[in-house]
């Protein structure tokens, strides 16, 4: 008989341990979610399983060609949020072109109309997230042209930086999400007698 009451004890003591361990876990999880709020932190965008808190982090992305990205818009008391979100140009790296014979430049500051290029990236948003596209073959000169409407002429070359960024807004609480994608360098020559290895 003490073989069975003790098999009850260790089933017993592993429910407590269980129990006490998600207790532990939820108490966790109310600390942080506290701590977030009072930094200013109301929603997160999620993107492939990485979590980006709004007011104390941003993105650095990078994305490859031909495909859809989808982002989860959350709050973190899991109500729903009310968002706007816009895809500009970034104001650290600047592309300087000429379209129609006149200077132009990728980022106009205080210029919205300007820097906006949602469009242009097929910009989706839905009540819980949003998504962008980017198309077989596009390139930062492709979304320039695409934005402007013709032909454009870089002056100088593109660096692999992020010149584009997904600007999730909710109230005064902002999270920035810089991106690049396939296609940003450009003006790489090679001349095999001179590779040296």
């Amino acid at each position: 008989m003490s073989k069975a009451g003790g098999g009850k004890n260790t089933v017993t003591k592993i429910i407590v341990w269980v129990l006490v361990v998600l207790l532990l876990l939820g108490a966790a999880g109310v600390i942080v979610s506290y701590v977030l709020q009072n930094e200013g932190v109301s929603f997160y965008v999620e993107y492939n399983g990485e979590r980006y808190f709004s007011s104390v982090s941003e993105a650095d992305l990078s994305f490859e060609m031909c495909d859809t990205y989808t982002f989860d818009v959350k709050s973190l008391t899991g109500e729903s949020v009310d968002y706007s979100v816009s895809v500009l140009s970034n104001s650290e790296h600047i592309i300087s072109f000429i379209f129609n014979g006149e200077n132009h430049n990728s980022y106009v500051g205080g210029d919205n109309d300007n820097n906006d290029y949602s469009s242009v990236f097929g910009l989706r948003k839905d009540k819980d997230g949003f998504s962008i596209t980017l198309p077989q073959g596009f390139s930062v000169v492709e979304a320039i042209k695409a934005k402007y409407g013709g032909e454009v002429e870089l002056q100088g070359e593109l660096q692999a930086v992020p010149y584009f960024v997904i600007v999730v807004s909710s109230g005064d609480d902002t999270l920035n999400l810089f991106f690049s994608f396939g296609g940003n360098v450009t003006g790489i020559t090679l001349d095999p007698p001179s590779i040296v290895f």
